[in-house]
């Protein structure tokens, strides 16, 4: 199916028709955290708060974007019904595909577009406006920054990156910017900051799903978000020039803020903020600030809000736990690993587990698998501490299943393989009393496999066939108030 709709608000319009978006009008800001906890927990309907006290009518905030599989077929132009593991195989082989195909689609300049709609300069520029939430009940203040775009261009080769980056409310023309140092904003402001020169930054606060899914991705040096956008829309982003950076904005975002980091000006003191682990494991510390020179917005603006929390409870969790288990099943399959026939890296865990499931071809093969995939960069990067390499009869989607798995094909002695000293990352949580910046954890390979040498007389799995399973609930299951099979 084609990608019909062009921008937030029409991607809003195909959810309101399939009944995956709610209005809520009135809601207090403080309980906005909250709600989209619980909601992103039961993945929900993407939430828009409208009528929010003590902000300007019009002024909206949108929440629990992408947070099951519906939502997310609708932003790619797939049907609403597709089921987990069919999306997960729609994106297997397309990540190398749309980075080819990023070169036919630089974005386009265009002179008019809803962004421009109210521009504003010093001194009148006041980021108070929107309806910036402190989403966790110890955050150090609100958050601006949680589903947002931050544009940068690469001083030294000139193409332009965009990624999702914390950025904290400190004023009315001032954000905080938290950039994880292997990211590739972190490294464009480093080259910036070494010739003492400042750090031309966009953020963009409102954007459409395609480029937040986008802008999370794993993108390679050197290929631009907005070009990888185009691939997959097949037609490229529009986009305006900043009237202070020259870096491009897109053109339907709602809300946009252009200013820059000065290498030169102190730090503040940003922080703490319920990260993705779960946890406040981040702290507080000093981190550059973005002083804003000029701000963008649509008429009745819409604030996008994706805040991570402990597991299903936050609100990025299931889209960050496709994009994960899609670019580890590609690379290992980049890599030549045969067997693969499935990889979830489970939004319940905050990407501490990955679960892989083979077909074993040989002895040895569920050893090979854990121990190449634990290494990967999409997992080594981040606190991705237990693969669980597990048979083709066991449905990795289904935890209970995989727990089971664990508990009757292991022995712990000869079945889990601890590798040590390997990285990870400041967020992480289990790291502690360690030097400054010596941030490696141990990792676990667990064989939940049955012993190659023993498969054909391994005692028989006592559950009925899935084929039979799955007639009956088709033939019950409705009457039965049936969930699963």
């Amino acid at each position: 199916m084609p990608i019909k709709w062009k921008d937030l608000r029409d991607w809003l319009q195909e959810l309101e028709r399939i009944g995956q978006l709610k209005i809520m009008r009135g809601v207090p800001l403080d309980e906005v955290g909250a709600i989209t906890e619980v909601n992103s927990k039961n993945q929900g309907p993407v939430l828009l708060f409208d009528e929010i006290p003590g902000y300007k009518k019009g002024f909206r905030l949108l929440t629990s974007i992408m947070v099951n599989p519906a939502q997310m077929a609708v932003a790619l132009g797939l049907d609403p019904h597709i089921g987990l593991r069919e999306l997960l195989e729609w994106f297997r082989g397309k990540h190398n595909k749309w980075i080819e195909e990023s070169k036919k689609f630089e974005p386009v300049y265009v002179e008019k577009a809803p962004i421009l709609e109210n521009v504003v300069s010093p001194p009148d520029i006041d980021l108070t406006i929107f309806p910036a939430p402190k989403w966790h009940y110890l955050d150090g203040g609100p958050y601006i920054g949680t589903a947002d775009a931050v544009i940068t261009r690469d001083l030294d080769e000139g193409w332009v990156n965009v990624g999702t980056y914390r950025s904290q409310l400190f004023s009315k023309d001032e954000v905080g910017l938290w950039i994880n140092p292997m990211h590739h904003g972190a490294i464009q402001m480093k080259k910036y900051f070494a010739k003492g020169e400042k750090f031309p930054v966009i953020i963009c606060y409102g954007i459409d799903p395609l480029l937040f899914l986008v802008a999370q991705w794993d993108i390679p040096w050197g290929v631009s978000e907005l070009n990888y956008a185009g691939a997959i829309r097949g037609e490229p982003i529009e986009v305006v020039k900043g009237i202070d950076t020259g870096l491009p904005i897109p053109a339907n975002a709602e809300i946009a803020i252009e200013g820059y980091i000065d290498p030169n000006a102190p730090p503040r003191e940003e922080g703490p903020f319920g990260e993705y682990t779960g946890t406040y494991a981040g702290g507080k510390a000093p981190e550059p600030v973005v002083k804003v020179t000029r701000l963008y917005y649509r008429n009745d603006p819409i604030l996008t809000g994706a805040p991570p929390a402990k597991g299903r409870w936050g609100s990025y969790s299931f889209l960050d736990a496709v994009r994960k288990s899609t670019l580890v099943r590609d690379t290992l399959d980049r890599i030549g690993v045969p067997g693969i026939q499935a990889v979830w890296v489970p939004e319940f865990a905050a990407k501490g587990i990955a679960i892989i499931q083979i077909k074993q071809l040989y002895d040895g093969h569920a050893a090979q698998v854990g121990i190449l995939a634990s290494q990967l960069p999409e997992l080594a990067g981040v606190i991705t501490k237990y693969i669980i390499v597990v048979d083709e009869d066991i449905n990795p989607f289904d935890i209970e299943d995989v727990l089971w798995a664990i508990a009757t094909r292991t022995n712990p002695a000869e079945d889990i393989i601890i590798l040590e000293d390997t990285p990870s990352n400041r967020l992480e949580p289990a790291i502690v009393k360690r030097p400054p910046e010596k941030w490696t954890i141990s990792r676990a390979v667990i064989k939940a496999v049955k012993p190659f040498h023993l498969i054909k007389e391994f005692p028989p799995t006592a559950i009925e066939p899935e084929e039979k399973r799955r007639k009956v609930f088709e033939k019950y299951g409705k009457d039965l108030k049936w969930t699963s099979y």
